[in-house]
């Protein structure tokens, strides 16, 4: 119950726009996560509620991409040509320091390129306990080639062969972006 309370806070809290005459403007990332992460502390939850976050935000004219992250896992691009980086941007957790700042970054995205947010349930369920096998970025880019579909289903089945399969003891959300 204390998480779906705090999920509905949230969905109110988090302001992407502002409305200015007749007319609205894009609240930045950083912006956002900042007035959230306030919000969040002055409502002095029981039980340690915090959360994590990343937000972006796509200009489709430009295909510029603009995020910022709260103590999440770094999302992951994936360029036309195969190659893997992190979107990497500092920022603690929402809800712990209310005075914690939050820093947008931009990367300009091309045709063919793939953007892959998760939870830190998906690390955990793919974790390769031996440390010898691929990172998660060498891992999606090797799916790089597959539909959108395609990619999330194998990402499925990799999970229900871990021990422990589908009953993994985080949750897991994968958000896949096709840049077209």
């Amino acid at each position: 119950m204390p998480a779906a309370l705090l999920t509905m806070f949230i969905k109110r809290a988090f302001e992407t726009k502002r409305i200015v005459g007749n007319t609205y403007e894009i609240v930045p990332p950083d912006v956002s996560l900042q007035q959230l992460n306030v919000a969040i502390c002055e409502q002095n939850l029981s039980s340690c509620q915090f959360c994590t976050a990343a937000y972006c935000v796509l200009d489709v004219s430009t295909l510029r991409l603009t995020y910022a992250r709260a103590g999440h896992p770094e999302p992951i691009l994936i360029r036309a040509d195969g190659s893997a980086s992190s979107l990497a941007s500092p920022g603690s957790l929402l809800g712990v320091f209310p005075q914690e700042r939050y820093t947008s970054a931009s990367v300009d995205l091309a045709r063919g390129d793939r953007v892959v947010l998760y939870t830190d349930g998906l690390e955990d369920a793919l974790a390769d306990p031996t440390g010898q096998g691929q990172s998660l970025s060498e891992r999606l880019a090797g799916l790089r080639e597959r539909p959108r579909d395609e990619m999330l289903l194998q990402l499925a089945a990799w999970i229900d062969q871990q021990p422990g399969g589908t009953r993994a003891a985080d949750d897991v959300t994968v958000v896949v972006l096709d840049v077209g």
